[in-house]
């Protein structure tokens, strides 16, 4: 056997006597890529079913849920959902958004806790006295206030006015409040709720957007 020149991986190659030579590095890599299988990815489960037949986990243990795409992370106790893309929820609205308006919940898992973004123009007519909608279940009990940014929009005046924090009001329902009024540096100092005429009256392509984040309780 004779050790040949370096390989483009600075690894020299050994041949037998045969016609058939073999790098060293080829080897290597093999078993290396055998090693990240094993240990640097997560387990795959099908289904719930697979994943609570699961035995022996430890603390930090992920899996990803091939039938839902969400990465699962074990607290020590039970799986729990960890990472996930977005994912488009059906909400239920107490308003409705009007003639020709459109509506968008979704959500997704982020380190476990869970993103929701919203966005809602309206179209002519719309009728609402709150500004409550549902989101998904994440931890019971459900946290009671969830803070992210938003904007409220008047389509006639390109008026703005900002949202300051979503109310949890029920399990899986939340009521978005706007920001009044301010300190010089810019910090909310009241808030108030969003009805059909106030900040203003709502009407054909005025839009409300933002996103916030919701963590176990």
């Amino acid at each position: 056997m004779s050790l040949s020149s370096p390989d483009g991986n600075g690894l020299g190659r050994y041949a037998e006597s045969t016609p058939i030579g073999t790098k060293f590095s080829d080897y290597l890599n093999l078993a290396l890529t055998a090693v990240s299988r094993l240990f640097g990815r997560p387990m795959q489960f099908a289904n719930s079913t697979a994943q609570n037949a699961h035995t022996g986990m430890q603390l930090g243990d992920k899996a990803l849920r091939q039938d839902t795409g969400i990465l699962m992370r074990y607290d020590g106790t039970a799986w729990k959902e960890w990472e996930s893309g977005w994912f488009t929820f059906s909400s239920v609205l107490s308003f409705t958004v009007g003639t020709g308006g459109s509506s968008s919940v979704k959500y997704r898992y982020v380190n476990g806790d869970m993103e929701i973004k919203f966005k809602f123009k309206f179209g002519s007519s719309p009728t609402f006295t709150a500004f409550v909608f549902t989101v998904p279940l994440l931890e019971l009990p459900e946290p009671n206030e969830e803070y992210g940014q938003g904007w409220l929009l008047d389509s006639g005046t390109a008026t703005a006015r900002s949202i300051i924090r979503a109310n949890g009001t029920l399990n899986n329902s939340v009521q978005i409040l706007t920001h009044t009024t301010g300190a010089s540096s810019g910090a909310p100092t009241a808030t108030a709720t969003i009805t059909a005429t106030a900040p203003w009256t709502w009407a054909n392509g005025d839009v409300a957007a933002g996103r916030f984040m919701r963590s176990p309780a």
